[in-house]
């Protein structure tokens, strides 16, 4: 059957902005929002999920039908989305902070996985691990740059109402620490491909070389007395609060949710910890990903998650060869998570990585028998009217689906507009209370209130203020 002329269109759109979500997630800061790093890197996977989707539902509707690229990573991922709307829905009465944050992110993450697979065709390898380098090599000279005191922190000082320090502690990608994770993925990338085709471009060695130094210079700022040495949630620490979460059976399948760790922390922390250099610390994560997992999404959420790891080193086998470097560093993410807290930036890259991986060995899928499933299917002895009704049955439940999906997609943007409305007029509310206004504070904090009336947070501060 002959594509629409619009499909070819929405294809490029997609694959564009997986690309873009790829490129920018590391470097990608807004500032007019208070927490210009987490809410720019939020923003930016709630809009590629917003393109995503549309992109899915306009296909739909062209070609009249629902179609799925069918993955070993999609029964994965829909299982670890399940766990994550219980672990939203049921742990919390008001769950617009976890849907803001983590809980949100990782439903995006599986929405983009199942229905953007479906949106990418052929193989990207080459130019994923360009993109990949490039981000790393910008992020790599941002940092020389803040070293020598002229870096990005300059400018964005000159255009906003923040004041954040001209050295190492401000990065664009969150820390040193996120930074040198992106080195990391981006050499895997370059090395692999490299490996992959027995030849060494002119490009890939200099952006090599811009990431290995950003590697060295992340590290030396992380190294204990240095600006950006960063305090992570102790191993002991997070073991114990873990297994605490786990004394009461519905904490221990879906978890207190995922934006409730730092609460969780406060609650269940080891007494010793009083007596230690980090006691006033209030951590956001624990040491690693699987010891924060078992804890805001339950030992349900954590088993996804170890079932989604499975699943891509299980590929390590059957992974084509001109995609293999995809698989790598899809590997790379994985085993970064495991090791490591988690973080937006690298969760931002393995959701592109991700369906990228899947386009590339689509084919592959279908002689393992993960073929593509079309909802368009008719009885082979059915009368001429009878296969007609039908196909008109078929034609209009596709495009009622279709429809629903563009409006939830309409009432998604509408909602995180709202949201980051919110988060704007508290940016504002921060610069007049530079300027001693009294009533921009009061005013703003109003707005923000009046944008987002279900975020706890704002309701504190507008009481405060009040």
């Amino acid at each position: 059957m002959k594509n629409h002329p619009l499909v070819g269109f929405i294809t490029q759109t997609t694959q564009f902005t997986l690309k873009a979500l790829l490129f920018l997630a590391p470097l990608l800061v807004l500032p007019y929002t208070r927490n210009l790093i987490v809410n720019s890197k939020v923003l930016l996977i709630f809009l590629a999920l917003l393109v995503v989707l549309l992109g899915f539902a306009i296909k739909t509707q062209l070609q009249k039908r629902w179609e799925l690229a069918i993955s070993p990573l999609t029964f994965p991922l829909l299982v670890f989305g399940i766990t994550v709307m219980f672990s939203t829905f049921f742990t919390s009465r008001y769950p617009v902070e976890a849907l803001l944050g983590l809980g949100g992110v990782y439903l995006a993450m599986v929405l983009i996985g199942i229905f953007g697979s479906s949106l990418v065709k052929g193989n990207h390898t080459r130019s994923v691990v360009t993109i990949l380098g490039a981000a790393g090599s910008l992020l790599s000279i941002s940092m020389i740059l803040q070293w020598l005191g002229w870096g990005p922190a300059r400018l964005i000082n000159s255009i906003s109402v923040f004041n954040l320090p001209n050295d190492l502690v401000f990065n664009l990608s969150g820390s040193s620490f996120v930074a040198v994770q992106v080195f990391a993925l981006a050499l895997v990338g370059i090395i692999g491909y490299a490996l992959s085709r027995r030849n060494l471009s002119v490009l890939d060695l200099t952006m090599g070389l811009i990431n290995v130094i950003g590697l060295g210079l992340g590290a030396w700022s992380l190294s204990p007395g240095q600006p950006a040495a960063v305090t992570l949630t102790p191993l002991a620490a997070s073991w114990s609060v873990m297994l605490r979460s786990l004394e009461s059976l519905p904490t221990a399948l879906i978890g207190h949710g995922p934006a409730a760790y730092a609460t969780t922390y406060t609650q269940f922390k080891p007494l010793w910890t009083n007596g230690q250099a980090f006691w006033q610390f209030n951590f956001n994560n624990g040491a690693e990903t699987a010891l924060t997992l078992a804890v805001t999404l339950g030992l349900l959420g954590l088993f996804a998650w170890l079932f989604f790891g499975v699943q891509i080193f299980k590929q390590l086998k059957h992974s084509s060869k001109e995609s293999q470097p995809l698989l790598w560093l899809l590997a790379s993410t994985f085993v970064i998570q495991l090791l490591l807290p988690t973080n937006l930036v690298v969760l931002a890259i393995q959701i592109a990585l991700m369906v990228f991986w899947v386009a590339a060995n689509q084919s592959h899928f279908s002689l393992l028998q993960f073929k593509t499933v079309r909802f368009q299917s008719y009885p082979a002895r059915l009368e001429f009217v009878k296969r007609l009704a039908s196909k008109a049955k078929n034609s209009i439940f596709v495009r009622v689906s279709a429809l629903v999906l563009v409006l939830i997609v309409i009432g998604l943007g509408y909602l995180v507009g709202r949201a980051y409305a919110a988060y704007h007029y508290m940016y504002r509310a921060n610069g007049a209370l530079q300027q001693a206004d009294a009533v921009g504070v009061y005013e703003n904090h109003r707005l923000a209130v009046q944008s987002n009336p279900y975020l706890d947070s704002l309701r504190r501060e507008y009481a405060l203020t009040n």
